[in-house]
């Protein structure tokens, strides 16, 4: 391919990366600017993504994750900020650019380990352990045979203070 039709078709995949851009950020470019953020982005490009651009081939994906890194560059930099309050589908259009880009993205954080009864009545028995009085476990002991049992399987083992053979506490 000759230099012409390579610019023809980056010409092309380029305008159409922008629109799809643009429909992208539908509702996260009212915040903004517009004439702002795409004087902004174009200097961003220019400047930093040049020879990102000369070396690759031209497709519409490309210059599109070219445009989202721009975006999000001089957003997080604060080179662009949003005239009016950015809202939620536009604070989810930048989450997803941001996957997308891997700029700024942070892994949700995995909601706790949801205990079984069993682990929550052994939470209990330790903790029943170490705050209550001997007398207030042994009593604990003789209303519920589940938490008995607890108390014993771990008083065999180091869960509870003292590991193995230090608890004498009623049979």
């Amino acid at each position: 391919m000759n230099t012409n039709e390579r610019f023809e078709r980056a010409g092309r995949f380029s305008l159409a990366a922008n629109r799809q851009f643009l429909d992208e950020c539908r509702e996260l470019m009212p915040s903004f600017d517009s004439a702002s953020v795409s004087d902004a982005m174009l200097a961003y490009i220019k400047l930093h993504l040049r020879t990102e651009i000369a070396e690759a081939e031209p497709s519409v994906e490309f210059y599109l994750k070219i445009e989202q890194v721009a975006f999000l560059s001089l957003y997080d930099k604060s080179a662009i900020n949003p005239t009016f309050p950015i809202t939620d589908l536009g604070e989810n259009v930048i989450q997803e650019m941001r996957k997308a880009t891997g700029i700024g993205f942070v892994l949700p954080q995995a909601p706790p380990p949801v205990l079984t009864a069993a682990q929550i009545l052994d939470n209990q028995v330790i903790d029943d352990w170490k705050k209550l009085s001997s007398d207030k476990v042994r009593a604990k002991m003789s209303k519920d045979k589940n938490y008995r049992a607890a108390f014993h399987r771990l008083s065999e083992t180091d869960a509870i203070d003292g590991g193995p053979g230090r608890l004498i506490i009623g049979a």
